[in-house]
């Protein structure tokens, strides 16, 4: 089903002066330079540093609060040749997470085991079952990584099973943090690191680059294949401990890139310093895994962050989603061509799986919505139904959120337990609405755009009805009317591949660094416009010297309002370079359209 809704535009208001002079300082477009102004990159400083800023800028990882406590017990840890266990979450942030720090425990000389938690079985976070088994491996320190901020029972009973554990997690924490040997999340009320925002992967980053500096003061083994080294330590199998920890922090970039992106962490600050960098390593990576993984998805040009949300990231999520996220990491740990291969069509095959039951979910929710909601007068979305696989359920939620634009749960019945996903939109807290009905729930977490939670359907119909009456005393009827923000009103005949090429300097964009969107006016139809595979519009825009064409996704419902050609409109766009058969062609890419004067 496609709906698409005409939106409110939002103008900005750039300050002429001083957009005139970024655009002469730094050689940019006038109107990119209008798009830094409104990122708030208003000085020489800030502009330099979002343009030409290095991993030289990052952030002293020891600010981070729990940091120095962390780094100490993983060098004991190295120094006892204890063995380390990395519990992780299901989702790419989660994946990339233990792998980097496995990898890189791992040229430290420390033996590694992994627990991925099956989602089906064990849902989010920490679970008894899953300590225990890392107990029984021989495990002495349990790490967690985008995990464990709210797991307060499971760590204490990790410290009761005789484990030390570290928590380095990113999520919103509870009022009370778990009590364990450090807790490294920048979300912590205490923690003083002056950029909260890091995905997962990005703390995990953290600690290493901590422990990097720290390394030092350490006298880590330093065994070798085919004998033994200076120092003492198990032998070494991995060929991660074969490369000198500093090499290899660098590469491990490109799982940062990765992770960052899939979790839609904001791609600003720190996080666009990583990705930027992580993307460049990504194009020439040394990881069998991702190299094969690229191959499935047809990634053989320079990596986007397009690419990783859109290609490699929902690959690696489907096995988690179908209910092994194991061979995503065995994947992402491979060193072996042929299996690597054989793992990536696993990938590709449970992408496809997720795909259809994803389009079936879809189109169950869809027509329970058209039975039971009202569109006119509710501002939320509560579906459930028996029938519904919890691994895709986040993926429909945010396409419903998308579609209708406003906060949406989707619960999947179990007998008389139901698991709740929920994605929202900027004008409403999600997980301070789900603590307001915190009464009806046996547990949850997440934080402002998207959670989890469990609940006992005999709370159903109660929580339904507080989620609905909470939403409809926050939210109007602007709140859930989609929102265009506009950067820049263009002439369209200064719409050229030049102002592509200028505009390629603020990549990577994703979450807080959106696509910039220009608006044009008085433009006319060369001709009618024309439906493309029964879902689009393809328009051809009069130039001033030939037509541009424009590509409107999921609006053939509106061709009606583009009927009359001698009637001019204005356009909301992206433009963009199309590549077809190694042809590059200007497009724009439509985000909206309405009536001139309008």
């Amino acid at each position: 089903m496609s709906i698409s809704r005409q939106k409110l535009w939002s103008f900005s208001q750039p300050d002429e002066p001083i957009c005139r002079h970024l655009a002469e300082k730094f050689s940019v477009h006038p109107a990119v330079a209008a798009v830094l102004y409104n990122r708030g990159l208003r000085s020489d400083a800030a502009v330099e540093k979002f343009l030409h800023g290095g991993l030289d800028s990052l952030h002293n990882p020891f600010l981070m609060k729990d940091m120095e406590c962390a780094v100490d017990r993983v060098l004991e840890a190295v120094v006892r040749e204890e063995k380390v266990a990395i519990y992780g979450d299901f989702d790419v942030d989660g994946l990339t997470s233990m792998h980097i720090l496995g990898r890189f425990l791992a040229s430290l000389g420390i033996e590694c085991v992994y627990h991925v938690p099956n989602r089906l079985v064990e849902g989010y976070g920490l679970s008894q079952d899953g300590i225990a088994r890392c107990q029984a491996e021989g495990a002495s320190l349990l790490i967690t990584v985008d995990c464990g901020i709210s797991s307060i029972n499971e760590v204490a009973y990790a410290t009761r099973l005789g484990l030390d554990v570290i928590v380095a997690d990113h999520h919103e924490p509870e009022p009370k943090l778990p009590d364990c040997r450090a807790v490294i999340d920048p979300k912590r009320p205490d923690c003083p690191y002056p950029f909260c925002e890091l995905a997962g992967v990005g703390v995990v980053y953290k600690l290493c680059q901590a422990l990097l500096e720290k390394l030092p003061a350490v006298r880590r083994p330093s065994r070798v294949s085919g004998g033994t080294a200076e120092g003492d330590g198990p032998p070494r199998t991995a060929r991660a401990s074969l490369l000198d920890p500093r090499l290899l922090f660098q590469q491990l970039i490109d799982m940062v890139a990765l992770g960052t992106v899939a979790d839609l962490a904001p791609l600003v600050d720190e996080n666009r310093l990583l990705v930027r960098a992580g993307l460049r390593e990504l194009a020439t990576t040394s990881n069998i895994g991702l190299q094969e993984l690229k191959a499935v998805c047809k990634v053989d040009r320079r990596v986007s962050a397009y690419d990783i949300a859109f290609r490699i990231a929902p690959r690696l999520n489907a096995a988690g989603r179908m209910g092994n996220a194991e061979s995503a990491l065995q994947l992402l740990n491979s060193e072996d061509e042929v299996e690597a291969y054989r793992l990536a069509s696993v990938m590709e095959e449970n992408n496809r799986n997720r795909q259809r039951i994803e389009q079936q979910i879809l189109q169950e929710a869809e027509e329970q919505i058209a039975r039971e909601v009202d569109l006119e007068s509710g501002r939320c979305l509560v579906v459930h139904s028996p029938n519904w696989h919890q691994g895709v359920t986040g993926i429909v939620a945010s396409r419903l959120t998308k579609t209708y634009y406003r906060p949406t749960i989707i619960c999947s019945v179990e007998g008389d337990m139901a698991r709740g996903t929920a994605r929202s939109i900027s004008e409403f807290d999600l997980l301070e609405g789900l603590r307001e009905c915190r009464e009806y729930l046996g547990g949850f977490g997440g934080h402002r755009l998207a959670a989890g939670f469990e609940i006992h359907m005999s709370n159903f119909p109660a929580f339904k009805k507080r989620f609905q009456e909470i939403t409809a005393e926050r939210l109007s009827a602007a709140d859930i009317t989609p929102k265009i923000v506009v950067d820049a009103v263009v002439n369209i005949a200064e719409v050229s591949p030049e102002l592509v090429a200028s505009l390629r300097k603020l990549e990577p964009f994703g979450e807080a660094n959106p696509q910039p969107v220009f608006v044009s006016k008085g433009l006319f139809l060369k001709c009618a416009p024309s439906v493309v595979a029964g879902r689009h519009l393809k328009m051809l825009i009069e130039g001033p010297d030939f037509p541009l064409e424009a590509i409107a996704f999921d609006m053939a419902d509106r061709l009606h309002e583009l009927r009359d050609l001698a009637r001019p409109f204005d356009l909301a766009y992206v433009p963009r370079m199309n590549s077809y058969r190694g042809i590059e062609t200007l497009q724009l890419l439509v985000k909206d359209f309405q009536p001139s004067g309008a």
